[in-house]
């Protein structure tokens, strides 16, 4: 628990600014639009056809690159897009390094 509680102080810290919330907005936009085929390639289904809502917290270091992506809950999707976003880059932030918390809704 510790761990999110960090994460979390990161994320609120980086989102305290205007560039950082821009940034924010743009980073989970673009995670998804360049690599479209990632939730069709990861998504697992539960009982009832649909995949769980979890979150990613990802943070972006100066030259964009994902140097640490947590997924929570740690759901078969989740983990999936976490391994395939390990090598994933971002547009630089407006500081290093950025943090954020990208949410996932569910899915059937």
């Amino acid at each position: 628990m510790k761990g999110l509680l960090a994460w979390s102080a990161a994320i609120a810290s980086d989102l305290g600014t205007a560039r950082g919330a821009a940034y924010s907005v743009r980073l989970e936009s673009e995670l998804f639009q360049s690599h479209p085929a990632l939730m069709q390639e990861c998504a697992g289904v539960n009982a009832e056809g649909k995949h769980p809502p979890f979150s990613l917290y990802v943070q972006v270091d100066a030259a964009g690159a994902l140097t640490a992506v947590t997924a929570m809950p740690p759901t078969p999707t989740a983990r999936c897009i976490r391994d395939e976003l390990r090598t994933a880059h971002a547009p630089s932030p407006p500081f290093a390094p950025f943090h954020a918390k990208v949410s996932v809704p569910a899915e059937g």
